[in-house]
């Protein structure tokens, strides 16, 4: 894989003329409906417990941390997955995302194999911009994700963390808008605020464009084991 970090500001979108003030993308209005059955972030959050990368919050609970009401990504430190931290994420996601030119914003459910899932959003003839051979070319669909974290950008972190990477290539071979089974790569990007900038001397929010390029076998490997889990899970 190949991320490549971009530091960028609203500022210099509305200058580029990718951002526009004015709301363009229509608001959905109304929550998207979840279907049932299994979904890939159910999935990845039983993969990450049972890796010792997440830690479930009953277990927590029991071991005297404050409740926070869902499970929390261990990342170095504790990163907290409150649900005030996802109203937060929503809403910036729902700001930028109806303001970003050429962003198809919640493209809807998509299902491979029996797992669902939500991709916050599709581009498509977009300039890739990303570190390594492709950077110039014109890639043709790009998958557009859309993050709030407290996470310091460390002078440029190219680590956005496992689940972060894991969910983007589900989405990508859900999606199937690259084939990666006869070898083509598949691409994100990452919008993701970081609210406490570098925790340093940058201590106000900075904005951080992740540019991903993901390598076919990274994609299938990562499928593979999402089905490794969902058949555990459904008992199979």
């Amino acid at each position: 894989m190949i991320i490549t970090p971009e530091p960028i500001s609203i500022a210099a979108l509305l200058r580029t003329g990718e951002l526009s003030l004015n709301a363009h993308s229509p608001d959905p209005g109304q929550e998207l409906p979840r279907a049932d059955g299994l979904h890939l972030s159910t999935i990845l959050r039983a993969i990450g417990i049972s890796t010792g990368l997440m830690k479930d919050y009953d277990a927590l609970a029991e071991e005297g941390e404050p409740g926070v009401g869902m499970s929390i990504l261990l990342v170095g430190e504790k990163v907290w997955l409150t649900h005030d931290m996802m109203a937060v994420g929503l809403a910036w996601e729902a700001w930028l995302f109806r303001r970003l030119r050429g962003v198809e914003w919640q493209p809807g459910e998509i299902e491979r194999d029996g797992i669902h899932m939500n991709p916050d959003g599709v581009s498509y003839g977009v300039e890739w911009r990303g570190a390594g051979a492709n950077k110039g070319k014109v890639v043709d669909a790009l998958l557009e994700e859309c993050k709030f974290t407290y996470q310091g950008t460390n002078g440029g972190r190219e680590d956005i963390g496992w689940y972060r990477k894991a969910q983007m290539m589900g989405y990508c071979r859900g999606l199937g808008m690259w084939d990666v089974d006869a070898g083509e790569p598949a691409f994100a990007r990452v919008w993701m605020l970081h609210v406490n900038g570098n925790y340093r001397e940058q201590r106000w929010a900075q904005l951080v464009r992740y540019w991903c390029e993901w390598q076919p076998g990274e994609v299938v490997g990562n499928w593979k084991a999402v089905l490794a889990q969902a058949g555990k899970m459904r008992g199979v």
